[in-house]
């Protein structure tokens, strides 16, 4: 046998001997009773050191309160198990009452929990004012007092006792009318809309508001201001006059564009009650204004008008009546007198300006010829020196000015301009047809003559007849004696067209002439270096 094959015998018998070992079963079986243990051991310690418990399953939340989102107050257990489990609050709805799921993972456990949000908290309400004053048979709403409610719902308003007063209206909105005065103790209970409700008394005071009144309404020329209080007034039976509290408001606009502009009147008494009301401002055209004061549609010296070109203005007869027109200038008339040793001299004439320091008045200048003072009298009887300012003889115009000052009661007196419109007199034809008439005085005011006629031409020249008559003078019918000259010659509107000045015979006939608008309103401007005129 060859020492190879021996050698395999042995290595067989050596393998044979050695599975047939029965140690080595024993160390195979302690093996593997080791490797279970071990992983019993940390499984255990996985157990101890991931534990983690559901702390409760419901949670109650106030509405308005935010739910939880702190997984601490869902599990305990050690902080990093805390931090790899999974917080799912998205199927709650935190702002409506009602009860929702949430739940908790934890690898692979799964926590459940209800959330359960609801209102148990009654409304808190905040009052704007410590007094509660109501106005007497108006329809109040008593939660107007309250400044805010504290509560996470609507809120609605009802009142414990208003049936226990018979003085007291409740109507279908809720509001109510107190129809007698004093103070009446109620309960205002207010409820949220889950049922939770809180009482509060409210002594409520019934008052009159104030009353206001006066004028409301004014009419103002464009680039004017009004005081929109001036004639406004306030009683209040508590406060008694309110007037000086009244308050107006209206856009700035009225001072700039015509149009109406509604004004707002309020006034408050000592109790907070408000009365309020509405008012007008009528802005027009300056003009405009000015001839609703000539056709006496409007005061110009009225509270409630602003912007008046010429408040004296005696204005114009819309309607063609001759008799009218003349009772129309009765206060621009005037007479004009003075003496002298030998002689006693009186002509007529009429104011065309009233300022506040002066009253300018017309006439022809022969009336006033070579003198420096004269005496007018008004339709009153009112008699007064005035000073001759200009005059001249061609045309034969003279302006005279007497001092405001030196009237006593000019307050009282109702004097007036004569009317003038350039601009009637320059679209007249040159022969018009149409009736005149003119209107003195005596010197205590009485009517001493009026007459009428026609107008004959409008404007002409008489200087191939006279000298320094080079200007056109207006021809009338009305009849002029001495003591007429320098009146105002009117058509039958009030229009002043010429002032009577002089008459002559010619041909067998007596003409009568006058200084026509024109001229009288150029000198006057040369004198006082204005227009007298404003159309």
């Amino acid at each position: 046998m060859s020492r190879c094959a021996t050698s395999a015998g042995k290595k067989e018998e050596k393998l044979s001997e050695k599975n047939n070992d029965p140690n080595k079963k024993r160390r195979i079986l302690g093996r593997c009773f080791l490797a279970v243990g071990v992983f019993l051991c940390l499984f255990a310690a996985f157990l101890f050191v991931f534990k983690v418990t559901q702390k409760t399953t419901e949670f109650h939340v106030e509405l308005g309160t935010k739910v939880s989102n702190d997984i601490s107050d869902y599990i305990s257990g050690k902080d990093f198990s805390l931090k790899i489990s999974r917080l799912d609050l998205s199927k709650v709805d935190e702002e409506t009452v009602g009860t929702y799921e949430a739940s908790v993972r934890f690898l692979y456990k799964k926590f459940t929990y209800e959330i359960i949000i609801e209102d148990t908290t009654a409304p808190e309400v905040l009052f704007n004012t410590g007094s509660y004053v109501c106005e007497k048979d108006a329809d109040v709403d008593l939660s107007s007092f309250v400044d805010r409610v504290i509560d996470e719902s609507e809120v609605s308003y009802s009142y414990i006792n208003v049936n226990e007063d018979e003085t007291i209206t409740r109507n279908c909105d809720n509001t109510l009318v107190f129809s007698d005065k004093g103070i009446h103790p109620l309960f205002m209970r207010v409820t949220d809309a889950y049922g939770n409700s809180s009482d509060y008394y409210m002594p409520v005071r019934v008052d009159t508001a104030p009353y206001l009144y006066g004028t409301l309404d004014y009419y103002v020329a464009v680039g004017s201001e009004i005081d929109i209080t001036s004639d406004v007034h306030a009683k209040d039976e508590v406060d008694g006059d309110l007037s000086s509290k009244v308050e107006g408001r209206v856009s700035a606009a009225y001072t700039k564009y015509p149009g109406d502009y509604v004004i707002t009147y309020n006034v408050t008494d000592s109790y907070g009650l408000t009365a309020t009301t509405k008012g007008l401002i009528h802005t027009y055209d300056p003009l405009m204004i000015q001839d609703m004061v000539n056709t006496k549609k409007l005061d110009p010296f009225a509270l409630n008008v602003a912007g008046v070109i010429n408040p004296y203005d005696c204005g114009y007869i819309e309607e063609s009546n001759m008799d009218a027109a003349i009772d129309n200038i009765k206060h621009a008339v005037v007479r004009i007198h003075y003496e002298t040793p030998r002689t006693r001299t009186f002509g007529s004439g009429y104011i065309v300006k009233i300022t506040d320091k002066e009253i300018i008045c017309a006439t022809n200048n022969h009336v006033v010829t070579d003198r420096n003072y004269v005496t007018v009298s008004f339709y009153d009887g009112t008699n007064v020196e005035a000073r001759v300012v200009a005059g001249k003889v061609s045309p034969d115009i003279a302006f005279i000015s007497i001092n405001r000052s030196d009237i006593e009661d000019f307050d009282n007196l109702d004097l007036k301009t004569i009317h003038i419109n350039r601009g009637y007199y320059e679209s007249l034809s040159s022969k018009p047809q149409f009736e005149m008439g003119m209107y003195c005085i005596n010197e205590n005011g009485s009517q001493w003559l009026e007459r009428t006629g026609k107008i004959v031409r409008k404007s002409g020249k008489l200087d191939k007849y006279f000298e320094n008559y080079d200007y056109a003078v207006t021809q009338i019918s009305v009849r002029l004696t001495p003591g007429v000259s320098g009146s105002a010659i009117i058509d039958s509107h009030a229009n002043l067209l010429c002032m009577a000045a002089f008459y002559w015979v010619h041909d067998g006939n007596t003409e009568y002439y006058g200084v026509s608008v024109t001229d009288i309103l150029d000198y006057y401007k040369e004198v006082f270096g204005q227009r007298l005129e404003y159309y």
